[in-house]
This record gives C-alpha cells, sequence and structure tokens, in this order.
C-alpha cells in the first residue's frame, strides 16, 4: 500500500489521512504489534490501517493534541521495503527505497526518489530529488531541485538550483536560479536572473532579465536579449527595450557604453588595446584571416596585409567606391615610404622603382622616375626631366595657354654682369640647319619620318652650353637664348644693311654724275661727227 501526504497550503491537508485511519489508544505496555484479532485494529505507538490490517508509524504532533497521543511526527512509510522517513512531520515514502530526510508534508512517492527536507515537496519520479526548500516538484525520471520554493523540474535528469517559481520542463534542462525563469529546450540552460527563457536546443541565457534564447544552440544575456535564431549569440546592455537576432549564426552586442578588448575603459563601440606591433611573422592588436594564409592585422597606429608570414598586398575599394584619406587640412598628410610627410602627397621612391605610374585602361600614361625625371604619354625612360612621347595620344605634342615660350626669371634687378652680346650673326650662321631621321624613335620616346633641326656635335663646337650629355653618353640640345642671338644678329645685320645703304646712296650720286658727263661726251661726239669745223683762234 501506498500512502501520500501532499501539502496544499495548510498543515490541517494532513488530516486527508484520517478516513483510512483508526487511531489506537495508547497501552501502558507499549506492545509494538496489533492488540486484538478481533474487532478494530490497535497499534500501539503506531497508526492502524483497519483496511491493510497493518500498524503504520506515526508519531505526536501537538497541532492534533489527544488524536495522536504518540511521540514523533505524523509520517508514513513502511520500513520493509526500505523507505526511510526518520524524523519531520506528516511527511510520505511511499514506494521502494525513497527517503523523505524531514521537514513537513513533503512526499517521495516513486522508487528511489528523495526529499531531503523542506516544506510540501514533491518527488514523483524514480530516482527524483528535492533538496529541500518550499513547494517543489521533481517529476521527472532523475530530475532535481536542491532548493527554493515553486520549482519544478519535470523532464528526465531536469535540474532547478534553487530560486522561486522556475522551470526545468525538457530532458537534462537546467535552471541554476533566479525566478520565473524556463529551461523548456532540451538541454537549455538559464543560469539565473529574472523571467529568462531558453527554449531552443542546447540554448543557454546565463541571467539578466527578460531574456529569449529560442534558437537551437542560442545565447541570449543581458537586459531584453532575444536570440530568435539558430546558433545566435545576442548581449544586451540596460537598454529597456529588445534587442534581436535577425538572421542565424549572428554574433550580436549592444553596449552604448563601448566594448573593451584589453581595457577596461572603452572610448568607443570597439576599444582593443593591449596588443603588439604589427609584423610579417604575426602580431597585431586585430587579425583578419588566418596566419597560414591571407590575412589583414592592426596595430596601434599601422595596417598590415599579410601572407603565410610575409607581407602583402593592401587592397582598398578594388571593386569600387571612392578612397577619401584626410579632410583637407594642413596635418592631413600622405607619405609613401616616408613616415614623416612634409606635403599632402609625399613620395620617397628607390632606385629601383618609380615613383609614380598613372595607367589608363592599362597603358601608362604618366611616369615619374626615381631620379625625378617625368615621361608624359607611355611607359618609357624620359631622356630630360620633362618629356613627352611620341606614343601619346596627340603624338607627343605640347601646349601652352596663349603660346609662347616658357618663362624665366628676367628682373635686373635679379642680374648681374650684363652685356652685350657680341658675333650673334656670325654665331648662328656658323650652325648648320639639317633634316634628319632617328634610327630608332619609339625607344626614345621621338617621333618618326623626317625631322628638321641639328646635330648636337656640330652645335657643341659653336655654342658648347647648348649641348649636354645623358647617363647614356647619349647628347642632348637644349636651346638656350635664341631668341637674343636671334635679335642681336637681326641688329647686326640691320646695321651692316644700313651702311651698305649709305655706300649705294653715295655710290648711286657718283654715278648719276658720271652718267651726266657721259652725256655730254656723248653730245661732242655727236658734233663732230656730223662735220662742224673748228675755228682756229
Amino acid at each position: 500500500m501506498k500512502l501520500r501526504l501532499r501539502a496544499a497550503g495548510t498543515l490541517s491537508v494532513a488530516l486527508v489521512l484520517l478516513p483510512a485511519i483508526l487511531l489506537a489508544q495508547s497501552t501502558k505496555d507499549g506492545a509494538a504489534g496489533p492488540q486484538s484479532a478481533v474487532g478494530p485494529l490497535a497499534c500501539a505507538n503506531r497508526l492502524a490501517d483497519q483496511s491493510g490490517g497493518s500498524c503504520l508509524e506515526a508519531s505526536r504532533d501537538p497541532v492534533f493534541g489527544s488524536l495522536l497521543p504518540y511521540p514523533g511526527a505524523f509520517n508514513v512509510f513502511d520500513p520493509g521495503n526500505f523507505m526511510t522517513v526518520p524524523g519531520g512531520y506528516a511527511n510520505q515514502a511511499s514506494d521502494s527505497f525513497s527517503t523523505v530526510g524531514g521537514g513537513a508534508l513533503n512526499t517521495a512517492s516513486e522508487r528511489y526518489s528523495t526529499v531531503a527536507g523542506g516544506y510540501g515537496n514533491l518527488v514523483s519520479a524514480i530516482g527524483s530529488t528535492v533538496g529541500g526548500g518550499l513547494l517543489n516538484d521533481s517529476t521527472g525520471p532523475g530530475s532535481t531541485v536542491a532548493g527554493g520554493s515553486g520549482n519544478v523540474a519535470s523532464a528526465s535528469e531536469a535540474s532547478v538550483g534553487g530560486g522561486n517559481s522556475n522551470r526545468a520542463s525538457d530532458d537534462r534542462a537546467t535552471v541554476g536560479g533566479g525566478a520565473f525563469n524556463t529551461a523548456s529546450g532540451r538541454y537549455a540552460v538559464v543560469g539565473g536572473g529574472l523571467s529568462n527563457d531558453a527554449v531552443g536546443y542546447s540554448s543557454v541565457v546565463p541571467g539578466g532579465f527578460d531574456c529569449l534564447a529560442q534558437g537551437d544552440y542560442s545565447f541570449a544575456a543581458g537586459r531584453r536579449a532575444r536570440a530568435l535564431h539558430q546558433g545566435t549569440f545576442v548581449w544586451s546592455d540596460a537598454t529597456n527595450a529588445h534587442f534581436d537576432s535577425t538572421g542565424s549564426d549572428q554574433f550580436l552586442i549592444e553596449a552604448d557604453g563601448g566594448v573593451g578588448i584589453g581595457t577596461n575603459a572603452p572610448e568607443t563601440a570597439l576599444h582593443v588595446d593591449g596588443g603588439t606591433d604589427v609584423a610579417p611573422a604575426g602580431g597585431g592588436f586585430f587579425q583578419a584571416g588566418s596566419s597560414n594564409g591571407l590575412n589583414l592585422a592592426l596595430d596601434n597606429n599601422e595596417i598590415m596585409a599579410r601572407d603565410n608570414g610575409t607581407t602583402s598586398k593592401l587592397s582598398i575599394n578594388v571593386s569600387g567606391g571612392d578612397v577619401i584619406l584626410g579632410n583637407g587640412s594642413s596635418s592631413g598628410l600622405v607619405g609613401i615610404g616616408n613616415n614623416n610627410p612634409a606635403a599632402k602627397l609625399d613620395v620617397a621612391a628607390n632606385a629601383a622603382l618609380d615613383a609614380l605610374r598613372v595607367r589608363v585602361a592599362g597603358t601608362t600614361r604618366l611616369v615619374v622616375k626615381s631620379n625625378g625625371a617625368v615621361g608624359v604619354g607611355a611607359n618609357f625612360t624620359p631622356s630630360f626631366d620633362l618629356q613627352v612621347s611620341s606614343s601619346a595620344p596627340n603624338g607627343g605634342t605640347a601646349g601652352k595657354p596663349g603660346g609662347g615660350s616658357w618663362s624665366n626669371s628676367s628682373d635686373r634687378r635679379l642680374k648681374k654682369n650684363i652685356e652685350d652680346l657680341e658675333g650673334s650673326l656670325e654665331t648662328l650662321l656658323a650652325l648648320r640647319g639639317v633634316t634628319y631621321e632617328y634610327k630608332d624613335p619609339e625607344a626614345i620616346g621621338e617621333l618618326s619620318g623626317t625631322r628638321i633641326g641639328f646635330v648636337a656635335q656640330e652645335v657643341e663646337e659653336v655654342l658648347p652650353d647648348w649641348v649636354s650629355e645623358k647617363p647614356d653618353g647619349m647628347k642632348m640640345l637644349t636651346i638656350r637664348g635664341f631668341e637674343a642671338l636671334a635679335v642681336e644678329a637681326f641688329r647686326e645685320q640691320q646695321e651692316r644693311i644700313r651702311t651698305l645703304s649709305l655706300e649705294n646712296e653715295v655710290l648711286r650720286e657718283r654715278v648719276e654724275e658720271l652718267e651726266l658727263l657721259q652725256g655730254r661726251i656723248d653730245a661732242l661726239e655727236s658734233l663732230l661727227e656730223g662735220g662742224v669745223g673748228l675755228v682756229a683762234r
């Protein structure tokens, strides 16, 4: 026979047993067995079970007064089936190997079930346990409620550590404590807090308030965090509003005060501190990607692209989009090969690499060599400090708004040793103009076809400052001061013309005189030829 005592709010509920049990009168001899084989069963210091014909353990409690004039508490169990109730009041152990350790109105109603103590607790599944507390239920096989009040562990091996009104309602679900928490998913865990729910398989809410881990393998913590999808991690701060996941396998953090890694005083939404200087082989404050392959690493003043222990290419907006460096202020300087830029763009080149190259549709249109020489129009090594290639889109031409020569400084205040040019005409006349063709114009960035000009070696004999030599030994011609030479040569020529004009005028007058004299001679000759006699005097 199994008898059960279960609390229903007051101690008087224990009297539900009385209709089935007749209380025996006290005897002076203290006999332990039945006192009469005829008539009502009488048991010394025990309760008589008239329907079963046996004496049950019972003891006196002041609440019942003379009705229970026996020492001890009003406990019910059967020692013959290894049921144990060593003390307490109105406790019941009603199946084999069940135990109620003490307390009041506790019930252990299945095999191997245990109530250690407390009040009004119930264990009703095989191997289930309530450690104590008030009005707790352990109703799943192997389930446990360690203590607290109003807690329920209702599934196989489910457990509630304590707290108030917590529920562990699926296999191996756990609520550690707190109040009004529910672990209703298999292997789900709620550590504590208030009004939290772990619903998904192996979901976790470590604590907080009004958090929900609904997705399988999800995690929610803080205030009103909700992991609604599989594999999501949601951490919310004290903001009084739901912070929900929006998709599977997300890692979400709401922290108005910032997230600190290596610092307990974050100054931004994510503040990382305490790393090492980034280097090709490792280090940094942050790394994206595997160390065995391509990865991006940052420290507190450097970004480095790496590939398995060596440096790699760093790509920015490869698929499009603007890249903006600085904000136009004087402090927004960019250095390339230079960690101390002194200009908006400061490039420190070396002999092995060009300082700058600009390509359009894959074709080089501007190159700045390491020595500062600039080539325009193609990928070539300029022979001059500035050279336009014949392969340029407009055939190697260069224009200057308004025309004219390039300007240079010419203020008298900047000059000294000013002297007149002499022999300018002879100098220019000593030059020889020729036509020619380059042997390999493309190799030197020159135009093909017949050209007009000078030969450097010939010019060098007349005007050596017009000729210089390139590193490869080839001579270059730079015409300097040609305008001044031309002006003075023109002046000299004009002087010569003027002198010749004066000489010609004198000669013309003499010619006119000679022509007049010749006329007179011609007239005399005509008279002589006409027979005119001469009178002797």
